[in-house]
């Protein structure tokens, strides 16, 4: 009489339901891995989009305006999270604080930036920048819009400096912050040291 080899039907549902307990384990960590990987690959971006900015307004000279703002308001305020442009800027007010979506002749558009993930949320931070705009020097400028908002030095033709916070699904852990220092050098600040270098109030 033959005999055949193989699974029983408990234990086939033994392994079955352990492969499915590792799979509800896993997942969430995974998830938490994708989101923190775009909130680093994000700020990366935007970090990047300042340092070109900075170096298109010092190649193309004394007179040279480059600006970049959010694509998007939310309410009266600036909405990082909806992507940002950077644009060869004209206006001396860098576009009314938000990014023109055709070019103009106050407007040469030069790059332009998607939104940002659903992971990833703008924080809040007491000098949070609404836009940044750069000049031939290479400086980082306050224009006639923003003279009088808080994190600038108060004054048209000032400094610029601030930060724009982003987090991992509003996690209080995963964070970075870029971070503008007069006159014009940016960085990104990493989770721990966000709170005492940029700090929400």
């Amino acid at each position: 009489m033959k005999r055949y080899s193989g699974f029983s039907l408990i234990e086939l549902m033994v392994v079955v339901g352990i492969a499915a307990l590792a799979l509800v384990l896993a997942v969430p960590s995974l998830l938490q891995t994708y989101g923190q990987n775009r909130l680093t690959q994000r700020s990366n971006e935007l970090l990047s989009s300042i340092q070109y900015a900075r170096a298109e307004a010092i190649k193309r000279g004394t007179n040279a305006r480059v600006t970049i703002t959010p694509n998007a308001l939310s309410g009266t305020s600036p909405n990082w999270a909806a992507g940002w442009t950077i644009f060869l800027d004209t206006t001396n007010n860098a576009n009314g604080g938000v990014s023109p979506t055709v070019a103009s002749g106050s407007a040469t558009i030069l790059q332009v930036y998607d939104p940002l993930p659903s992971q990833v949320v703008i924080g809040t931070t007491k000098d949070r920048l609404n836009y940044i705009s750069f000049v031939g020097s290479g400086d980082s400028r306050v224009t006639s819009t923003d003279a009088s908002a808080s994190g600038y030095v108060k004054s048209t033709g000032g400094y610029q400096s601030g930060t724009i916070l982003l987090q991992f699904n509003g996690s209080q852990v995963k964070k970075r912050c870029i971070k503008l220092y007069p006159p014009g050098l940016a960085d990104i600040i990493w989770d721990a040291d966000v709170t005492t270098l940029c700090p929400a109030t």
